[in-house]
């Protein structure tokens, strides 16, 4: 009879670790679902550095703050900090890894960022066109990048295994391109005066200058464009020729 009652007591034992394990997954699941936002106050930066996934979207604007949206677990896993004329966003979070890929939203306004360094795998993209002179470098494996630019100079340049799909349209007096491995940049809808594309990449790149292209290959890609500009072109990989529409 007491050997019974011992082992009712461990079944008790064991159905309550059983039931206090359950609870304590579902809320940490009933948390990383929650939604939530997080708003962080920013000075005026001209730099402005990613080193966590995350969809990041860049708003020229003349307030400088952040706003971090999404799972609860997810947007306390990501922070912002700020060095003299430096933001960094970093993200320590694992939830993007399982099941449903989520990822933090991160909407970044800045008044004076000229210069982007993306040091990870993530979306980019601007809710209005940029209108100052900018910088874009990057250094992730696959990423996503679409802007949209009116301004006089932007420069985007990839390096290390970078690559991913590039898209960047509006208007620029002198555009510089320069990507590598398996980056594509399509710049078919992005209207330059003077554009300096070199590509590296196995992948084509499409672009669209006015009145001077200064183009080089070095690998399978070519580069593609539309216009009717002056071409400067420099072989060691495959061509330099004018897009086809049809």
């Amino acid at each position: 009879m007491k050997q019974k009652n011992n082992i009712s007591a461990l079944c008790f034992c064991a159905c309550m670790l059983m039931c206090i394990n359950f609870n304590a997954c579902t809320k940490q699941s009933f948390n990383a679902r929650k939604h939530t936002q997080k708003v962080i106050q920013t000075n005026a930066a001209s730099t402005l550095n990613i080193e966590g996934i995350a969809d990041v979207f860049f708003v020229e604007d003349s307030l400088d703050f952040c706003i971090i949206s999404g799972a609860e677990a997810i947007v306390d896993a990501v922070s912002i900090t700020q060095t003299n004329n430096c933001i960094t966003m970093s993200n320590t979070t694992k939830w993007y890894a399982t099941k449903n890929y989520e990822k933090p939203q991160v909407y970044i306004h800045a008044s004076c960022v000229d210069t982007v360094y993306i040091h990870e795998a993530c979306n980019f993209s601007t809710l209005r066109p940029i209108t100052r002179c900018m910088y874009m470098y990057m250094n992730a494996y696959v990423s996503s990048i679409s802007v949209e630019i009116d301004a006089p100079l932007f420069l985007f340049t990839t390096w290390n295994k970078a690559g991913g799909e590039f898209e960047f349209y509006g208007t620029c007096t002198t555009a510089r391109m320069q990507a590598a491995y398996t980056s594509k940049i399509n710049a078919e809808n992005l209207k330059t005066k003077t554009m300096y594309v070199t590509n590296n990449s196995i992948q084509d790149f499409v672009v669209w200058a006015c009145d001077s292209l200064i183009a080089h290959t070095t690998k399978q890609g070519c580069v593609l464009y539309k216009g009717s500009p002056i071409v400067h072109a420099k072989y060691e990989g495959t061509n330099i020729q004018m897009l086809n529409d049809e």
